[in-house]
């Protein structure tokens, strides 16, 4: 299993990168579109992607939503990775 980057902001997040990284559990699967909810900011920064699928792949049951937690912010990418 190979690992894949996570995106630095909230923004960098795409249907490919969903796409990618729910394709080892849930082979076949395809992203075709999300949603961003709840975004909040802290000592971290979070929020949930609601997915949408044109196909769902074909093992198991891919996830309608996940909650992502990191450092998202401008403040929290200069803290964490510069």
């Amino acid at each position: 299993m190979s690992l894949i980057q996570l995106p630095h902001t909230f923004e960098d997040f795409t249907a490919d990168w969903f796409t990618e990284a729910l394709s080892a559990k849930f082979p076949g699967v395809n992203v075709s579109d999300f949603t961003r909810s709840g975004e909040r900011i802290g000592t971290s920064a979070s929020c949930t992607f609601s997915l949408e699928y044109s196909d769902r792949g074909t093992a198991g049951d891919p996830p309608g939503s996940v909650y992502i937690k990191g450092g998202f912010t401008e403040k929290q990418l200069n803290r964490y990775w510069v």
